[in-house]
């Protein structure tokens, strides 16, 4: 099976029938998309040779590759988790905790944005190219980066793994280089959550994309109020984006710093000490003995050909990263 030529709601249909049959509505059931797509989609991996019917129920005829388990990949990934270098306020940085990044991972699986897909990720200090690479699934994955210590880190794991991966030291500020544009099925951000730094963000991996394309970003209420939330969702509306999903609560941040070793204590104690909720604070805040800043994730869709906002330069001043709501720089 050569899964880059299948579409998101073909390979959900294989992933459904796994080792089992089921009828037309249990795949309903476990599919996203229209009826009307589904049973085109049936007819063409049954034409394929991919799926069977037997008068009720549909089946594999091709095995699959195995699905993977994430339990062991979440363990195995633990040792990359500690070579990332302490977050910078200053670059909107703060790593997901490890079993949440791999929520994501599995989250892009199901929605058929993995397997044999072309990955664009726009900032990575979560190291989330090298969990999506560890289930060997991914065809190529292409990073952008600001900050050169995370782009050492990737390039050094991906070389050890061999991991088709390719790094590039980026502002997102600045145009996206033309050997980008259009090349890729699935965007990943953590954007910052300000109007300028949203936008540039967004437009800079929608830009990447092709149609049909999917983006997936977090997107917090702690830095960023329903106002921009509002602003946020006109804007992808006019980059030619839906909404396909919206998960509370879905993935926290690694910032529990309260019975860490004395090493990691201070490499994270300075990161507080200049955050503006601590100085501006009207009390004496304790350190975090848990893991406090959390995000929504979401998923978006391409409905035709990607609109950028921005294509060109822009101004990259403290408004790009800061305003009045956002309390965890410094």
């Amino acid at each position: 099976m050569e899964a880059k030529k299948l579409n998101r709601q073909q390979l959900q249909i294989l992933y459904s029938l796994g080792r089992t049959t089921l009828n037309f509505w249990y795949i309903v059931r476990k599919v996203n998309g229209t009826l009307k797509d589904l049973q085109n989609n049936l007819k063409e991996l049954e034409t394929k040779g991919l799926i069977g019917f037997d008068g009720k129920n549909f089946s594999l005829k091709k095995e699959l590759p195995q699905r993977p388990d994430f339990d062991k990949l979440v363990e195995s990934f633990r040792k990359y988790a500690d070579m990332r270098p302490p977050p910078k306020s200053d670059f909107f940085q703060d790593p997901l905790v490890t079993e949440d990044l791999f929520n994501r991972v599995k989250l892009l699986y199901n929605r058929g944005d993995l397997e044999g897909r072309d990955i664009f990720i726009l900032g990575d200090d979560d190291l989330f190219s090298i969990a999506l690479f560890m289930t060997g699934l991914p065809n190529k994955i292409v990073v952008v980066e600001i900050d050169t210590r995370v782009t050492d880190v990737i390039k050094k794991i991906a070389k050890k793994n061999n991991f088709n991966i390719e790094v590039l030291e980026y502002n997102c500020a600045d145009p996206l280089p033309s050997s980008f544009k259009g090349k890729y099925d699935v965007f990943v951000m953590d954007p910052v959550e300000t109007e300028k730094g949203f936008a540039a963000f967004l437009s800079r991996g929608v830009e990447a994309l092709r149609h049909p394309g999917a983006v997936y970003f977090g997107l917090t209420e702690i830095d960023c109020p329903s106002i921009l939330w509002h602003k946020f969702q006109r804007d992808i509306n006019k980059m030619n984006l839906i909404t396909t999903d919206m998960l509370p609560k879905f993935n926290f941040y690694d910032e529990q710093i309260e019975g860490l070793s004395k090493e990691q204590f201070m490499k994270h104690q300075s990161y507080y000490d200049t955050m503006k909720l601590f100085r501006k604070s009207p009390f004496n805040l304790s350190y975090p003995d848990i893991n406090w800043y959390h995000s929504t994730f979401i998923r978006l869709e391409t409905v035709g050909k990607p609109k950028p906002l921005i294509k060109k330069n822009i101004k990259f001043d403290d408004s790009f990263y800061v305003n009045d709501y956002v309390m965890t720089t410094d």
